[in-house]
């Protein structure tokens, strides 16, 4: 009978990059509690993005400084080559995005604030009291959010950068459906 050889199991060393790619998350999740929620991560439960343009610009600041930092990383193996190549693709489609002026007008059908704010009390837990306490505590901090959002989308206007009225007559369509008792 042959043996069977195990397999060994290493322990990696977390890299600069790794601690830079964790220092991007936890920034990212305080600047958008719905991504925190997203993933699955805590401590952003009962909060909302600032969608105004001031909060839209702090989430390209910060692509745009980590985008720094990771030009001046060099990968150490291959999981930091992949994670370099990630980072690199992900948040400079942000800044290109930020820089066209598209985050501040983004008013959709699929995935926009428009959608995202309902969306994320789908993914909160409501088992508790303390859940439910969680979900009503962001509940009130919808009002803000949405106009921050609102003026976002003015800002846009008055630049003449608008979503097509078809996108704008389908939202508010979507969001009276959602209103409906």
């Amino acid at each position: 009978m042959t043996e069977i050889p195990q397999p060994t199991t290493t322990v990696r060393r977390a890299t600069p990059m790794d601690a830079l790619a964790d220092a991007y998350v936890e920034r990212s999740i305080a600047l958008d509690p719905l991504e925190a929620t997203s993933l699955g991560l805590p401590g952003h439960d009962t909060e909302m993005p600032d969608f105004s343009p001031a909060g839209t610009a702090a989430r390209a600041d910060l692509a745009r400084t980590t985008l720094a930092e990771l030009a001046r990383l060099t990968p150490v193996d291959e999981i930091d080559r992949v994670t370099h190549a990630a980072m690199r693709e992900r948040l400079g489609l942000a800044v290109e995005l930020a820089d066209a002026g598209e985050l501040t007008r983004e008013l959709n059908v699929i995935a926009s604030p428009v959608q995202a704010v309902r969306e994320v009390f789908d993914l909160m837990p409501t088992a508790s009291t303390t859940d439910w306490e969680t979900v009503a505590q962001r509940l009130g901090a919808v009002p803000a959010a949405l106009a921050g959002y609102a003026e976002s989308l003015r800002t846009a206007r008055e630049r003449g950068e608008v979503a097509a009225v078809r996108q704008v007559e389908a939202c508010i369509k979507q969001a009276d459906e959602l209103a409906d008792p």
